[in-house]
């Protein structure tokens, strides 16, 4: 892989594979002095041979039950990074290149007691979810991947949760992560490069995938080393 230029925080041309795909990961986590305190993650898929585009984000924290948002019916956005569907507005915005990155999000989620309900249907109660987040790097780029990069960051600024005259306000002032990846074609058919996380005690937030007929479960879960993923197909499928 090349250096990276300014040009690579953006969308790249896409290969001629079915599953081609470019996303972008930003996750946080708030710590505390047994572990994470809070956390969550923010993941955008454009998977143009398949027009269509995935968004899956997630809030987790302790003594707090699970809130997902998973789409995988979303349209492609024609330009930028800016999606909507039916009960989903969410942008990323890349403000200086490799510097600082800008989130927002308003999404209706789900509320799970158990993480396992996300591999088992995901139901649960609606809940309206919404970031107003910003990356600010700490570190260079580094490369993972065959091609694409992470980088470490400093993240501020605001959570909300819950409806309208009962939404909760989460300052979040933490650290985290901001991924880019491309051109993997069947990412899920290979090992994750995402380390564990490295303690027992998880705050878990997995998704479940339908893909070419299986289920894939993306195993994402938070610990004192940040967030780990791990990527498999369940039993059966």
């Amino acid at each position: 892989m090349s250096e990276l230029e300014a040009a690579d925080e953006g969308r790249h041309a896409p290969g001629a594979e079915p599953w081609w795909g470019e996303a972008w990961l930003f996750d946080f986590w708030v710590p505390g002095p047994d572990g994470p305190v809070l956390g969550g993650y923010a993941c955008l898929t454009l998977l143009p041979n398949r027009r269509r585009a995935w968004y899956w984000s997630a809030l987790v924290g302790r003594g707090r039950p699970l809130v997902s948002v998973v789409d995988l019916e979303v349209a492609l956005p024609r330009s930028g990074l800016a999606i909507r569907s039916d009960g989903l507005w969410a942008d990323h915005v890349c403000e200086s290149p490799f510097e600082h990155w800008t989130v927002g999000s308003e999404a209706l989620a789900v509320t799970l007691d158990d993480p396992d309900d996300a591999l088992e249907g995901a139901r649960g109660v609606p809940t309206p979810l919404g970031f107003d987040l910003e990356w600010e790097a700490t570190a260079a780029p580094r490369r993972s991947r065959p091609a694409g990069y992470v980088q470490a960051c400093a993240v501020h600024g605001e959570v909300l949760v819950g409806p309208t005259g009962e939404v909760e306000r989460l300052c979040v002032d933490g650290v985290g992560h901001r991924a880019h990846w491309w051109g993997l074609g069947r990412w899920w058919d290979h090992e994750p490069s995402t380390p564990a996380p490295s303690t027992a005690t998880l705050l878990r937030a997995p998704v479940l995938l339908g893909v070419d007929g299986r289920a894939v479960a993306i195993e994402r879960a938070l610990g004192s080393g940040g967030w780990g993923e791990w990527v498999g197909a369940l039993p059966g499928s």
